[in-house]
């Protein structure tokens, strides 16, 4: 007795929700969204993606019918993603579903740590939106705080030396141990520091890479001039367009420069949803690995591996969430409290309004911009 089998070659990426049916290769790089306007299609199409059916199951011949599915099946036939074939019984094709190995994040120890930002000390300035909820390279409070250089020299002792370690706060080079702190960074590969352009300290030369917060209104060209820009990194935070334009025309104008254009949240809502959320549509189903899309269904990977440290020794995985600990705990113990699931490490867009998205792998991973708004979407 024959029967009619769907199934969906090993390359392509399956994944259903009650209103679309999404179809990505990784071998080409592209993908393509269906509507799923009837339930048998539906549930249809449920079957096919369950793990265990391995993207080939049994179907009846009169889905056929359905126009949602006619146009599914169709498309997979027209660019060879798979096919519904006439098939003997208990010979369905043999295809494997796509499997990302995700070893190398599940390290355990110290080795989970890839990058620790510390804020030394921090600027006087009394916000309702600190900006290191949104930006975690600057810290600010109503009073000056630094952090303790015993206890964060100790600190300092548990770390390997391949973690990338971010020097921020205020006026950095006011803290009173900064020499000290200094000489005893020189023992760690990637060291690099954080300041704004108003606190540039003449009088001490910084070997290591710099990134310069640039106001792109105050923006003074010298700043250029006087710093390697081989090794130093400009930062302009734009809270509207017309400091948006000025930064992308000074970004055209030093072409050898390193600049990042950062936004900042000021209930600038119209800025934001024009030039920092994105449409929902398959433009996002491009230029994506396999490797991509399942690290983002397991991890974040604007935080993972990352911690913040602030003037008074807590230890955060995001500014915008409750602390894992302080310099004075052990790293196993910090690397325990950071894979809770309230923690940013492992917070994924399976979590709140997007975990029903048939786009949650292939956006952006989470920002501290959503946390910050509890926005947890992207999107428009």
């Amino acid at each position: 007795m024959e029967k009619l089998c769907l199934y969906i070659d090993g390359y392509i990426y399956a994944a259903v929700s009650s209103k679309y049916f999404l179809l990505y290769n990784f071998e080409e790089c592209i993908g393509k969204t269906f509507p799923v306007d009837n339930e048998l299609t539906y549930n249809t199409l449920c079957s096919l993606t369950e793990p265990l059916n391995s993207y080939s199951i049994i179907i009846d011949k009169n889905l056929l019918q359905l126009k949602d599915f006619h146009d599914i099946v169709s498309f997979l036939r027209q660019h060879y993603w798979g096919d519904c074939i006439t098939i003997k019984v208990n010979n369905k094709p043999t295809t494997f579903i796509p499997i990302c190995n995700l070893e190398n994040y599940k390290q355990k120890g110290l080795n989970s740590i890839f990058e620790i930002t510390i804020a030394i000390n921090n600027e006087e300035k009394f916000l309702s939106h600190p900006i290191q909820k949104q930006i975690p390279y600057i810290y600010q409070s109503k009073s000056y705080k630094e952090i303790d250089w015993n206890c964060l020299k100790e600190f300092i002792f548990k770390l390997s030396s391949d973690i990338t370690i971010n020097i921020t706060g205020g006026d950095i080079f006011k803290y009173s141990r900064f020499r000290e702190l200094y000489d005893t960074l020189s023992c760690f590969n990637d060291v690099r520091f954080f300041f704004k352009e108003e606190y540039i300290n003449k009088t001490f030369n910084i070997s290591n890479p710099s990134i310069i917060f640039v106001s792109p209104t105050l923006y003074d060209e010298s700043i250029c001039k006087d710093y390697d820009t081989t090794s130093c990194s400009f930062y302009f935070i734009v809270e509207n367009e017309k400091e948006l334009n000025i930064a992308n025309l000074i970004k055209k104008e030093i072409r050898n420069a390193n600049i990042t254009i950062l936004p900042f949240w000021n209930n600038n809502d119209t800025f934001f949803e024009d030039f920092v959320f994105f449409e929902r549509n398959d433009e996002l189903l491009q230029n994506k690995s396999k490797t991509d899309i399942y690290i983002n269904k397991n991890i974040n990977k604007n935080f993972y591996g990352n911690l913040f440290i602030d003037p008074n020794g807590y230890i955060y995985t995001s500014y915008n969430l409750p602390p894992i600990g302080n310099y004075k705990d052990s790293i196993e113990e910090l690397i325990e409290n950071a894979t809770f699931h309230n923690q940013a490490w492992y917070f994924t867009r399976k979590h709140g309004e997007c975990k029903e998205c048939i786009y949650q792998l292939f956006c952006p991973s989470i920002s501290n911009y959503e946390l910050f708004l509890n926005k947890l979407k992207s999107c428009k």
